[in-house]
């Protein structure tokens, strides 16, 4: 019967430890794959940032300034860039022959964004910067106003016949985004431009806004950067660029690097006309460039586009910006954590063996104990054997005979009187 019984706890302990260990293998499983998940709300608009835009105008080169460089063929329709003057660098003729923003855009939101300066500035609800694109020169406009502060916003575009080329079309693209900066053009076949509004001259929009804001968790198996203002999409782009320079051997005025490695030749300044592929097995392997945790992006519905004839006279578009009443908010969490993976593992245990911490310390105080106890018996007998042994060699060797005689005589006989004779 006691046989019985003791077969009987095995197998169900043995049971117990495949169960718990099947548990925690599983559980482990989860944990590592990070587990998430999203959570949508929406949070009123009035206290959100404006969202900041970017003005990009069809123009690369003025038209004035090419022709006072000697770069026009064709009666004005192409940039002839085997005319380019050997004394000259490609960043002079970026800088000089970019559209002036007090003349593209000479009125925003009734004065209080107006430019000050034909490159840009400070104004009273904000500033305005200058980036050199390989379409040219665009400006961005960084607002430090809320949406309660105004319900719209205006912009007056003005299309200079004069800056672009002869037979072309001028318009302006309208980048409306977050801290990220627009990607304003594609690069490759792997980099995506940012979503834009072409305004053309005579055109009159009235567009809706509404604003989207995720926020990614930085996870081992999906890594982001929660740097202000970075994005995937600049990373590989710049990481692109910067190879495009090492090929050529020179920096173009779009392409980061030093100044003093700007393009000077006429071999060079070609070469950035039509620069060298970059692969995507390159940019994959060379390009670190993880998601960004951060993305705010801003999606327009049209209200209302119409064509005005003093508009097309004067070649000036208008453009009315409205703000949303809500702003969609995405959050990512982690749903299983270390937190959650010890309490179950600790539960597993606890419903399988019965065990918890205290049972764990108690088990581990009693080994303890009994090592001490050992260790301490161990140190009595030899302490034990050693004074006998010492006792044994200070006895005479007569004194020693008589012992063992006595030994032999039987238990009636007193060792001790012995010993002490």
């Amino acid at each position: 019967m006691a046989t019985l019984r003791t077969l009987l706890y095995a197998c169900l302990v043995l049971l117990s430890a495949v169960l718990l260990a099947r548990q925690c293998y599983e559980l482990v499983l989860l944990y590592a794959s990070e587990p998430t998940a999203s959570i949508s709300s929406r949070t009123p608009a009035d206290r959100w940032p404006l969202p900041d835009f970017t003005v990009c105008p069809s123009t690369r080169l003025r038209g004035d300034v090419l022709r006072a460089w000697g770069m026009l063929a064709d009666h004005g329709r192409w940039e002839d860039w085997y005319s380019f003057p050997a004394n000259a660098t490609l960043d002079q003729l970026w800088q000089e022959a970019a559209v002036d923003l007090d003349k593209l855009v000479p009125e925003c939101f009734h004065g209080f964004c107006t430019p000050p300066g034909s490159r840009g500035g400070a104004t009273e609800t904000g500033s305005w910067t200058s980036s050199a694109q390989k379409r040219g020169t665009c400006y961005t406009y960084r607002s430090n106003l809320t949406m309660n502060d105004g319900v719209f916003m205006t912009l007056l575009i003005i299309h200079n016949a004069q800056h672009v080329l002869a037979g072309s079309e001028p318009f302006v693209d309208l980048f409306l985004h977050g801290e990220q900066d627009p990607v304003v053009e594609a690069e490759e076949r792997f980099i995506v431009a940012h979503p834009s509004i072409r305004l053309r001259s005579g055109e009159r929009l009235e567009l809706l806004v509404r604003g989207h804001m995720e926020e990614a968790s930085s996870l081992r198996r999906r890594p982001c950067v929660a740097d202000c203002g970075y994005s995937r999409a600049h990373c590989r782009q710049r990481c692109v660029r910067r190879r495009q320079a090492e090929l050529i051997g020179c920096r173009a005025p779009w392409m980061p690097g030093p100044q003093e490695e700007t393009c000077r030749s006429l071999r060079q300044v070609l070469a950035t006309v039509v620069p060298p592929e970059v692969s995507f097995p390159y940019v994959r392997h060379t390009c670190h460039c993880p998601l960004e945790c951060r993305r705010e992006t801003w999606t327009t519905e049209e209200l209302r586009r119409d064509t005005l004839e003093a508009a097309v006279q004067n070649n000036w578009s208008y453009v009315t910006l409205k703000w949303a009443e809500v702003v969609h908010v995405t959050t990512e969490q982690l749903t299983y954590g270390s937190s959650s993976l010890i309490s179950d593992i600790g539960g597993t245990v606890g419903m399988l063996f019965g065990f918890s911490v205290l049972s764990l310390v108690q088990m581990l105080e009693a080994w303890l104990k009994k090592l001490m106890r050992k260790g301490t018996a161990g140190k009595r007998a030899t302490v034990k054997q050693m004074s006998v042994w010492s006792t044994r060699k200070a006895v005479a060797p007569e004194a020693e005979s008589e012992v063992k005689g006595a030994w032999s005589k039987g238990p009636g006989v007193n060792v001790e009187d012995a010993f002490n004779k």
